[in-house]
């Protein structure tokens, strides 16, 4: 979130707020941590402290309603932003193993949960060990079919692990989904990030297209408007 967005999640947790006097408890406690993470005036400077006062509240959440995987799995991505980033994570890092602990004992009981996967893609990605998300790479693609984010996210763990053709059969998933946003079939998750998602494919295509395994989903591009 930039400066200038802050004040629009501000303006949206302070209406949350005056209405939760509606709401249930367990609804609440998310409005309640919520406010802590959007201010009015965000400080790119403060951030860290801010952020840790997220974390610290979402902790609380999860604690309190601890078979709320939604709860768990937000708790996680606070903790996430903590972690210094761009960068590799060490697993011997006692922030990474408890951000990992976290998202495992979700997933554990919910294995297709989608935020916790996705999450957990992106943690593990960053490590030595992104085989660990191989359970979640292999459905993610496919758990919200008709976004383009999600379709492409399996391909961060394929990249990694050295399964370049269904990376490509990943990224040429999200690239039909983007095309099909303009009727309004699907949805175009983060377009500005296109360049980048596509910039995947040609690479994972280029590194296994000579073992033919890719090849199809490569050749389907043929003929169409480029996407890089």
């Amino acid at each position: 979130m930039t400066a200038a967005e802050a004040p629009r999640a501000y303006a949206a947790i302070r209406r949350a707020s005056v209405l939760a006097e509606h709401a249930s408890p367990k609804e609440r406690a998310y409005i309640q941590a919520m406010a802590v993470r959007y201010v009015e005036r965000l400080d790119p400077l403060d951030h860290a402290r801010q952020d840790r006062a997220y974390a610290d509240a979402m902790s609380r959440v999860a604690q309190r309603y601890p078979d709320d995987l939604d709860a768990a799995t937000l708790y996680a991505e606070a903790l996430f932003l903590l972690l210094p980033r761009p960068g590799a994570f060490d697993i011997a890092n006692p922030d990474v193993a408890h951000l990992l602990a976290t998202l495992e004992s979700a997933l554990e009981r919910d294995i297709r949960h989608p935020g916790a996967c996705r999450l957990y893609v992106h943690t593990t990605e960053l490590t030595t060990e992104p085989r660990r998300a191989a359970a979640c790479a292999a459905h993610l693609g496919g758990a919200m079919p008709a976004t383009s984010h999600l379709n492409h996210m399996p391909s961060h763990t394929w990249t990694r692990m050295g399964r370049w053709g269904d990376a490509v059969d990943a990224s040429l998933r999200a690239w039909e989904t983007d095309r099909k946003a303009s009727t309004g079939e699907t949805f175009a998750t983060y377009p500005a990030h296109d360049p980048l998602r596509y910039s995947r494919f040609a690479w994972s295509g280029s590194c296994f297209s000579s073992e033919g395994s890719a090849a199809p989903s490569v050749k389907k591009m043929s003929g169409r408007p480029s996407p890089l």
